[in-house]
């Protein structure tokens, strides 16, 4: 590393509502996942997707930079050895641009304190 500070962009981080937010955590899933990591596109996207709370981080002109999503309830059961009281993150992803500025602990805090969460 060079020594010089690196440049944080401002970027805000929010719960995704609509299609548009949808798209963009799908798309940066699909950079992250499918294409860097090799996952499968069919085992990457599942039937928790609809129901599950998916954060979204954004710099200020609109560029998704990362994203995760909640699980609660019953669909967290299966995931928290039966504990339906116990809220599981998954499919947290961050941009290889934006990967070291804060992003992935930015939406951890944000699911942290999601409608759903128990925090």
């Amino acid at each position: 590393m060079s020594g010089q500070p690196v440049s944080v962009p401002p970027y805000d981080v929010r719960i995704a509502e609509g299609p548009a937010d949808m798209e963009a955590c799908f798309a940066v899933r699909k950079q992250v996942f499918v294409v860097e990591q090799e996952v499968p596109a069919d085992i990457e996207y599942d039937a928790y997707d609809a129901d599950a709370v998916h954060v979204l981080a954004v710099t200020g002109d609109g560029l998704p930079l990362g994203t995760g999503r909640l699980l609660y309830g019953a669909a967290a059961a299966g995931k928290t050895g039966g504990d339906a009281t116990v809220g599981s993150l998954g499919r947290l992803a961050v941009s290889r641009e934006a990967r070291g500025l804060g992003v992935g602990a930015a939406l951890v805090r944000a699911i942290e304190h999601a409608p759903g969460s128990a925090a």
